[in-house]
């Protein structure tokens, strides 16, 4: 399923996220992934189930599925964290997500599996745990790969996705974090039958690295795509797009949805 972030929509009043909901079908995608904050945008780890009625039917209405929920806060709050007060705060927010996966309709949830400076080793515990409840939730997790996080590195990832050894746990591997930290083709090949999401991103190799536009980076898409085609992958692919001042949304959703499509030979949301 070829789908997009909310991140997308920053900025966007919640008043009108049901006409951007239906302009993001009608520019070529199938879904949406959300997103848990601090702050109601539209989900907070304190938003209430019955204040999102209001979302599940604009999603609806807009021919839209929620393909998944997301987040960035475990950057300030990773789940691996020593601190009692931060571990509490990432765990809620996982649990935040599950919840809201489960009222919507989502598949997977997708975290970054510890901090920085955590040994990969040392996520395995905390990992297991909150793959216990997704299992139970009927929800995949998704580890990614993130700058933020040990999972940057190819190797550690690679090693905890063998000691974890669970179907119910996937890679999510982000293209655009990819690239900077190693051969691409390389994190496609080491990780082919466990990654059950891509998020399309762009970056320029520099010091540091630059996210960008998508098609515009230094990511070669044309053997991204045929490499994903030849593993026969039938996960999502979800765009990840962050507004830019003079950007028109309506544009380059469409820009980049026939830009994919065509990298990866979707046809009527197959792969």
């Amino acid at each position: 399923m070829l789908s997009v972030t909310a991140w997308c929509l920053i900025g966007v009043p919640v008043q009108q996220w049901a006409r951007y909901l239906k302009m993001i079908h009608n520019s070529g995608y199938e879904g949406i992934e959300l997103h848990v904050d601090l702050q109601p945008w539209p989900i907070s780890i304190k938003t209430k189930k019955d204040e999102l009625l209001w979302l599940i039917d604009a999603v609806n209405i807009a021919g839209l599925k929620v393909t998944g929920l997301s987040t960035m806060l475990h950057m300030d709050y990773p789940i691996t964290s020593k601190d009692r007060i931060s571990k509490t705060m990432a765990l809620e927010v996982v649990d935040k997500m599950f919840d809201i996966a489960k009222l919507m309709g989502g598949k997977h949830v997708s975290i970054a599996p510890g901090g920085i400076e955590t040994n990969w080793q040392d996520a395995i515990h905390i990992i297991k745990a909150i793959n216990d409840k997704a299992r139970n939730d009927g929800i995949l997790l998704m580890l990614e790969n993130v700058w933020y996080s040990f999972s940057r590195d190819i190797i550690k990832l690679e090693h905890l996705m063998d000691a974890l050894e669970d179907t119910n746990i996937g890679v999510c591997l982000d293209i655009g974090n990819a690239f900077p930290f190693g051969n691409i083709e390389e994190w496609l090949l080491r990780f082919e039958g466990k990654i059950k999401k891509i998020h399309i991103s762009d970056s320029r190799i520099g010091d540091p690295p630059q996210i960008c536009p998508i098609g515009q980076g230094h990511v070669d898409w044309k053997n991204v795509g045929r490499i994903v085609k030849n593993m026969h992958y039938d996960g999502d692919i979800t765009l990840e797009l962050f507004p830019r001042r003079g950007m028109s949304l309506s544009l380059e959703l469409m820009r980049i949805s026939r830009f994919i499509k065509k990298q990866f030979d979707i046809r009527e949301g197959i792969i």
